[in-house]
């Protein structure tokens, strides 16, 4: 049968192809022709192909899957002519109507067009017609941007073909010899700026034996830009640098000269005209840096009602509801130091993260007769500090299906030092499948069919508090911490309740942690639990007992067993994608665990808590765990076009127990299957090795090694909806032990063997604040 449904679905999406193939240009005027393709054909040296393809104008109908004009195809499945006129004929309707509801005195209805006309226009795409002059303007536009780029004796020639209305351009390109930079020389009458100059055009971008590129030099100019005015040039901006470019000299060679100019004004003269003086740049300092965290643009400022701290003065104080001490942490921009804008903006994005302001305004201002001197203000506007939120969702975790609800509150400056609280109580149902009290048919496939639907109940609650620093003990904390963004240190509370029928499982958890974000032009987020302590317990029902017993399997014994985990942990999350571009970007997530070694050297000092007959420590007669466990998900975004792309991602881990417990915990295991991973298979159920699947054996699969691939298409149907096709590789093992199965262990030879490939289609919609996702 689902060979049948693969079959039938390829028959589809072949019948779909060959029909828009003759459909695409079915509606064309008579001496109209349709934008099939482009292709950009180079000789000689290369170019970027990257950067030609955003010049060419118009772009042809965007393809899915590559082939495929779905939009194209849309838009021409309804004749214009009789659309327009369905559409006429249910406006003439529709006006009558409200009319009728007019004399009525009801208030008029919105025109809603027909089905086909909206389709048209919320999925169709109307054909990109060939145009020659675009196509001419397009080849000079190449040929231009390859002199930008040094190949100042470019050819670019372009020809086109036409068969059945469809027309493919062809751009050849020979970019020819290059221009190389031979020197870089620098102009510069103003003697307040040489000290500095050596500085700022330390790491020039523009480097001798490279193209002559004219984007290159353009960042230069904004680099050296900003260079001054971090060292207190306030009014310094790239309308000051001017890049002269000789090639008269050497044959393909350029020696450019950067000139720094100085401010001009005018000023009156003796006689009364008008006289262009240049002045020398002027390096700005601070003299005073006022607050106002009480921000309101409807009341006056009241600089008599002040509070200092550490040199900043914070007006309006009767209205502050902040810890000063605290604010001023965030505050970069200091009296008596030169202005620099890496202050102003790190100090915005250290206000910004605090999430305690709707409005952060940072502004300056000349202060008469004391030339170079700079007063700073800055005005917050604070937002409200308390919210409460009840949610109810409908969830899918791993192929369980469940419905649950969440009640959170959250105080954002509960001890006015811009400390965030919050706590959230959850409930809910979820539909399990489970071991034994399902029905076993003659080849022992365990279900959920006598089973209630809901036959899993969940509860818990959850308590965090995030300070905005990291409090860190002053005397291990004796060096200078680099400009962090986002700094937090976070206390956590936690107790979990999951009733299952095959087990009751209560999960305690308390930790405390340190969060800080990296500052570079790509995201960096480090997290650090120094202390992480979870207690774990588990009542099995006597079924699962007696299940575990005919197993007989000392790995499941200790994987559901009550437990302690007491650990360290830290992980590293590293991302130069950029949400507000569709662009090429990475994306990587370490992780590294260590839990039992503390507990284990103290017991081997005081050799207490040890059961001698079973040779392991316990606290108040619970095994604590002791392992080492390691991951790492590292994703690769492919932008295909605008309207599609594809990911891929590798995820492996593992996770090495040892000393006081001889497996991992359920929690710290691995497993694959579900919504997340490999989507042909449910959650738990496949693997380690080649053992039969959980549905068989009745037990959730774990392993202590995970290897695991993905690759997914992604194509835009409407701003709203968008298809995938994916295909997910992976698998679980154990350790080679001698109590666990031969088929599970990971073995060199043949692991590559015991891969399970799942291929499948999807379609998301995209609400904004929700994405449905469906896979099959």
């Amino acid at each position: 049968m689902n060979i049948l449904r693969t079959y039938n679905l390829i028959a589809t999406v072949a019948i779909l192809i060959l029909f828009s193939a003759c459909n695409s240009t079915k509606y064309l005027g008579e001496d109209e022709l349709l934008l099939h393709s482009y292709k950009i054909e180079q000789k000689g040296s290369k170019v970027d192909s990257d950067g030609i393809n955003e010049l060419i104008r118009p772009q042809p109908n965007q393809k899915t899957l590559f082939f495929f004009n779905l939009k194209l195809w849309v838009h021409n499945l309804y004749n214009p002519e009789k659309l327009e006129a369905r559409q006429e004929k249910k406006r003439i309707k529709h006006a009558v109507k409200n009319e009728k509801r007019l004399a009525k005195d009801k208030k008029e209805k919105e025109f809603k067009p027909t089905l086909g006309y909206r389709l048209r226009e919320s999925v169709g795409e109307e054909p990109i017609l060939f145009d020659s002059v675009r196509m001419k303007q397009n080849e000079m536009q190449i040929s231009m941007y390859l002199k930008n780029k040094g190949y100042f004796h470019n050819q670019v020639e372009a020809s086109y073909t036409a068969k059945k209305k469809k027309v493919k351009v062809l751009y050849r390109i020979t970019p020819n010899k290059p221009h190389l930079i031979q020197n870089l020389k620098y102009s510069i009458n103003d003697e307040n700026l040489l000290q500095d100059l050596k500085q700022v055009t330390r790491g020039s971008l523009i480097k001798p034996g490279e193209n002559f590129d004219m984007d290159v030099i353009d960042k230069e100019r904004a680099r050296i830009s900003r260079g001054f005015r971090d060292l207190g040039y306030y009014f310094f901006n790239p309308e000051f640098i001017i890049f002269e470019a000789d090639s008269n000299k050497t044959p393909f060679r350029i020696e450019i000269k950067e000139i720094i100019q100085n401010p001009k004004t005018t000023q009156k003269t003796e006689n009364g005209s008008d006289s262009v003086v240049t002045l020398p740049h002027l390096k700005y300092t601070i003299r005073n840096v006022y607050i106002n965290a009480s921000y309101n643009p409807r009341f006056n400022d009241n600089y008599t009602d002040t509070v200092h701290q550490n040199g900043i003065v914070f007006i309006n104080a009767s209205q502050l509801n902040f810890n000063t001490r605290i604010l001023a942490k965030s505050i970069f921009i200091k009296p008596g130091e030169k202005y620099s804008q890496a202050s102003q903006e790190y100090t915005y994005r250290r206000i910004n993260a605090l999430k305690n302001f709707r409005f952060i305004g940072i502004r300056y201002e000349e202060i008469s007769g004391s030339p170079g001197e700079l007063n700073c203000t800055i005005l917050l506007t604070p937002s409200n500090n308390q919210s409460f939120a009840a949610e109810a969702e409908g969830t899918n975790t791993g192929g369980n299906l469940g419905v649950s609800g969440n009640l959170r509150y959250t105080h954002k400056n509960i001890f006015r030092g811009t400390e965030q609280f919050s706590t959230r109580l959850r409930g809910g149902f979820e539909a399990q499948q489970t071991s034994n009290l399902g029905t076993i048919n003659a080849e022992n496939n365990i279900g959920i069919g006598d089973v209630a639907l809901f036959n899993t109940l969940e509860g818990g609650i959850e308590t965090s508090l995030n300070i905005p620093e990291l409090m860190l003990p002053k005397k291990i904390y004796t060096f200078k911490l680099p400009r962090y963004e986002n700094p937090k240190t976070m206390f956590n509370l936690g107790y979990n309740f999951q009733q299952r029928p095959d087990f009751t499982r209560t999960l305690s958890n308390a930790s405390f942690a340190y969060y800080w974000s990296g500052t570079k032009r790509n995201s960096k987020d480090f997290f650090f639990y120094p202390l992480n302590v979870s207690l774990i317990s588990i009542q099995k029902t006597p079924a699962f007992e007696q299940r575990l017993r005919e197993i007989n399997n000392p790995f499941f014994t200790n994987t559901y067993s009550d437990h302690l985990i007491v650990s360290s942990r830290f992980q590293y999350l590293w991302t130069n994608q950029n949400l507000r571009r569709n662009q090429n970007y990475t994306y990587n997530r370490f992780y590294v665990e260590s839990a039992g070694n503390g507990l284990r050297a103290l017991n081997e000092l005081t050799d207490e808590n040890k059961d001698i007959d079973r040779n392991f420590y316990s606290i108040s007669g619970i095994r604590y765990a002791q392992f080492v466990r390691f991951s790492n998900d590292l994703r690769f975004n492919k932008v295909i076009n605008k309207s599609s792309n594809i990911v891929y991602r590798f995820y492996g881990g593992v996770g090495f127990p040892y000393g006081n417990l001889d497996v991992l915990p359920f929690d710290r295991s691995f497993f694959v299957g579900g919504a997340n991973d490999i989507r042909a298979w449910t959650a738990r159920s496949l693997g380690p090795g080649s053992l039969p699947d959980s549905l068989k054996n009745g037990i959730d699969q774990v392993g202590d090694i995970l290897l695991e691939f993905n690759v997914e298409y992604r194509f835009k149907v409407t701003k709203m909806l968008e298809g995938a096709l994916f295909t997910d590789i992976g698998n679980i093992w154990l350790h080679e032990r001698s109590n666990r199965p031969k088929e599970a262990q990971f073995e060199l030879n043949r692991f590559y063997k015991e891969f399970a490939i799942g291929s499948g289609i999807g379609i998301r919609f995209d609400f904004s604040f929700l994405i449905l996702r469906f896979d099959y």
